[in-house]
């Protein structure tokens, strides 16, 4: 529970401060300029995050069975790591050439691509501090970044008046501390560290067994940039409408982004016990995300014209329908937060392979039928569909180790008390979103215990947490 207290923290503190960094920012640069910084870091990001190529994955899964292994695969892992960032690097700025981008964006693009190197670069160390669950310098690393990068973004656009260069130089500068910041207690943690390269036993058998984990991630990340890289083709101007609220309601998920990064390692352990103890962790993971996801969804889809003029300004007025459309995603996003890590911990990934082909050519569909007419409220619409054929196929995958899971009755009370909750907030005359907000939260939370929404157990798990989990 110290883990995922650490990956919460290790997001709450970036999303609150790049929310309030956009909240400014968004105001000055408005959506041209907002259109370019994100159409810029979508296709670098496309790139860099394929970098891993799913590397990371397989030294978490093998460390956290067996500590000693770390210090026999880091170097290699490094090695690895490093000569992909960088080859995906190169190849994005070789491509941006042949695309009809302003030149104008294609100078930021090469900015942001050396940016993405330093940042993937200190993502190794990241991988490094998950597999022996060291989350709190994972903690540490984020937080410096993002204060470092709040405050030289609001110098740096608001002061130096630098626009959208100036977002990307405090990111640059950012990442460059991030590395620093994980260098030193990755180094303590591997005490042994042969020249990068030079176990080539190694490195075959992380590449061999990343296959399917670097497959499934490209795939990942394919059907997730693809929408971004096709709106800056067909709707330009709506470019940041999608990715703004697209980045929104993924930070608002910030406990199923924790969750995910903490539970690999211990399904990896927790298999060796039997199907009974990852099943007792599976129901007890749905029943506690169905019942944080449900409040947000309702309450995003009646709050969002007050959420997106208090967080970017009347410019962005055409994201109030994409807001309204994505933020439901968050529901079948739960299923595939528990459902990945249990799938890689369960040597499943190559089954997950076909899945992720499915999807990202379903979602390619959808964005090339939508997108033209509807433009970034047919993007939304894609990814929704995309991310609900995505959760089908993760619980078919999954179905033998979760046999007596009632999922429909886990979600019946959250449902019950959401609904009190929306009526309520649709009803009362609340101007302020803030007020909105805590009144709405305080209705659900009352209706969802009244009705017995909290168990004995889940009561007992509470104060365990409370008084031994940060032990």
């Amino acid at each position: 529970m110290k883990n995922v207290g650490s990956m919460a923290v290790s997001i709450i503190i970036p999303a609150v401060l790049n929310l309030l960094l956009l909240m400014v920012v968004s105001r000055l640069l408005l959506n041209q300029g907002m259109n370019q910084y994100n159409v810029a870091l979508n296709y670098v990001a496309m790139f860099a995050l394929s970098s891993d190529l799913g590397i990371t994955s397989v030294l978490i899964r093998e460390v956290s069975r067996k500590r000693s292994r770390l210090e026999d695969l880091f170097s290699s892992f490094l090695a690895l790591r490093l000569s992909g960032t960088i080859l995906m690097g190169l190849i994005a700025i070789l491509i941006v050439r042949f695309l009809p981008y302003d030149p104008v964006v294609v100078g930021y693009i090469y900015l942001a691509v050396i940016s993405q190197v330093i940042f993937q670069a200190a993502q190794s160390f990241n991988g490094v501090f998950q597999s022996v669950e060291r989350m709190e310098y994972i903690a540490l690393g984020t937080a410096v970044q993002s204060g470092a990068f709040f405050i030289l973004g609001l110098w740096f656009v608001r002061v130096m008046g630098l626009g959208v260069a100036g977002l990307i130089y405090s990111g640059m500068i950012s990442n460059l501390l991030l590395l620093c910041v994980y260098a030193l207690p990755a180094s303590r943690l591997v005490r042994r560290v042969h020249p990068p390269g030079l176990s080539f036993t190694t490195i075959r058998f992380l590449v061999l067994a990343a296959i399917p984990f670097g497959v499934f991630a490209i795939l990942n990340i394919l059907q997730t940039y693809t929408v971004r890289i096709l709106l800056s083709f067909l709707c330009y101007d709506q470019v940041a409408d999608y990715t703004m609220i697209y980045v929104f309601v993924t930070v608002i998920a910030f406990a199923m982004s924790a969750y995910m990064s903490s539970v690999f390692p211990l399904f990896s352990r927790m298999r060796a016990g039997g199907s009974a103890n990852i099943r007792y962790a599976c129901r007890l993971s749905f029943r506690y995300l169905f019942a944080l996801m449900a409040p947000l969804c309702i309450g995003g889809f009646l709050l969002a014209d007050r959420i997106v003029f208090t967080l970017y300004g009347a410019d962005f007025r055409a994201a109030i329908p994409v807001l309204r459309v994505l933020i439901f995603m968050l529901v079948f996003m739960v299923i595939n937060t528990v459902g990945l890590p249990l799938i890689n911990a369960t040597y499943r990934e190559r089954g997950s392979l076909i899945g992720g082909t499915v999807c990202l050519g379903f979602n390619i569909f959808l964005n090339l039928a939508l997108i033209p007419s509807m433009g970034a409220v047919g993007a939304g619409i894609a990814t929704v569909l995309t991310v609900m054929l995505g959760a089908g196929i993760t619980w078919y995958l999954i179905r033998d180790q979760l046999e007596g899971i009632d999922l429909a009755g886990m979600i019946v009370k959250p449902a019950a008390a959401v609904a009190v909750m929306g009526l309520c907030v649709w009803l009362a005359p609340l101007n302020n979103l803030l007020l909105s907000v805590l009144a709405g939260g305080l209705v659900y939370l009352l209706t969802f215990v009244v009705i017995g929404g909290i168990s004995k157990e889940d009561v007992g798990l509470i104060k365990r947490i409370a008084f031994a989990g940060w032990k």
